[in-house]
């Protein structure tokens, strides 16, 4: 009698990322367009449409000052668009659930999980490197979201998912500041206190693989 046991899936998945970071009202901060590439693995069992899974990635977090086209009337000439960007380079490790059910020929599902990221390399455009130094190397938060299964064939699946990852913890901490300058009142104009944090939004394609185990007893 066949009996199927210890078997699991595993793929990978990439696509753009839209990160959005919260500071405490600090300049007209906008959202930074980059990409992420992630590795998973996954319980399977055809009784069931509950699953563990843990991935691995590669995920480019920050945001963007962009400066828009205009004309200078001072110095009669035309200035073009430019972005300074924030980039934090992070690997990321991820553990958590997915639950699947029958949508058309494939399955969708939804899946929680906790998320720790660590920063290996920064890059600072232009005057932001004055914040270079104060981030943070190692982060935490969740990620949650949903897809779609579209199966190729019994053992090949192609994936769609649509995910968010807020972070708990700051990417950046930088405590108030003095600047050496006075208001009109004569009173020391003082940088306020920025608690920076990440939430990234993330499109990935992918290909899932069953790696089927069978006992024969």
């Amino acid at each position: 009698m066949p009996l199927s046991s210890q078997s699991y899936a595993f793929g990978f998945k990439g696509g753009p990322s839209l990160t959005i970071q919260k500071w405490n009202g600090f300049g007209g901060r906008e959202p930074l367009i980059r990409y992420h590439a992630i590795a998973f693995i996954e319980s399977h069992n055809d009784e069931t449409n509950s699953a563990l899974f843990a991935q691995a990635g590669y995920h480019i977090r920050g945001s963007a000052l962009r400066f828009y086209a205009y004309y200078d009337p001072i110095n009669m000439r035309n200035v073009n668009a430019r972005s300074t960007d924030m980039e934090f380079h992070n690997l990321s490790l991820s553990v958590g659930a997915k639950r699947k059910y029958d949508v058309g020929p494939g399955k969708g599902y939804y899946l929680i999980g906790l998320r720790g990221e660590y920063t290996f390399d920064t890059k600072l455009d232009g005057f932001l490197n004055t914040y270079e130094g104060l981030e943070n190397k190692v982060l935490f938060g969740v990620l949650f979201g949903g897809g779609y299964e579209l199966p190729f064939s019994r053992f090949v699946s192609g994936i769609l998912e649509f995910s968010v990852s807020p972070d708990f913890s700051k990417q950046i901490y930088l405590p108030p500041q003095e600047t050496g300058y006075t208001d009109l009142n004569g009173n020391e104009i003082i940088l306020r206190e920025q608690n920076v944090t990440n939430v990234s939004i993330e499109i990935s394609l992918g290909l899932r693989f069953l790696r089927e185990i069978t006992y024969y007893d």
